[in-house]
């Protein structure tokens, strides 16, 4: 009796450990759409066109404009551009949610660049664009990543990441 007894308390032991094991990391799972409107309700995008890379219908112009990103539509699971209609504005926002998390490095060096070509437009032509361009919020989260450049990316920030969390 005392040998089951013994077993049956290292079994409780063994089993009670399991269960204070590391928690795994959540791997957020939010449609793009869902944080393009969290960050549409407390910033201003007004003037800024909508570029779906969900949509598999792009007409030519769209698909022109995304190849300017260098962002392969391929990589991207879900992706929404914001970006301005003239280029007298510098307000972008990038938020992708990449097929496979190797892709990332991938969509990011594609997003530096496009700050890049952001930064060179924007340094003698509009002081404040440039400021603004320099200022940017380029980052991941998950398979998600964002690209913001505003007047408001510290508000952006916050909430991309609140909605990831």
């Amino acid at each position: 009796m005392k040998r089951i007894l013994s077993l049956a308390m290292a079994f409780l032991c063994v089993f009670a450990l399991v269960g204070c094991g590391k928690e795994e990391a959540k791997v957020p799972n939010v449609p793009v759409k869902d944080i393009v409107s969290a960050i549409e309700g407390e910033v201003n995008l007004d003037g800024l066109m909508d570029l779906d890379l969900s949509n598999k219908e792009m007409d030519e112009l769209t698909k022109g404009m995304i190849e300017g990103y260098g962002i392969n539509p391929e990589d991207v699971e879900e992706g929404i551009i914001r970006c301005a209609m003239i280029n007298l504005d510098a307000r972008e926002l990038v938020i992708l949610k990449a097929k496979e998390e190797s892709k990332l490095p991938e969509l990011q060096a594609a997003l530096e660049k496009r700050v890049e070509n952001q930064l060179a437009a924007f340094e003698n032509y509009v002081p404040q664009n440039h400021e603004m361009v320099k200022n940017h919020v380029l980052k991941t989260n998950g398979n998600y990543i964002i690209l913001a450049i505003s007047e408001d990316v510290e508000k952006i920030d916050e909430i991309f990441e609140n909605t990831l969390k």
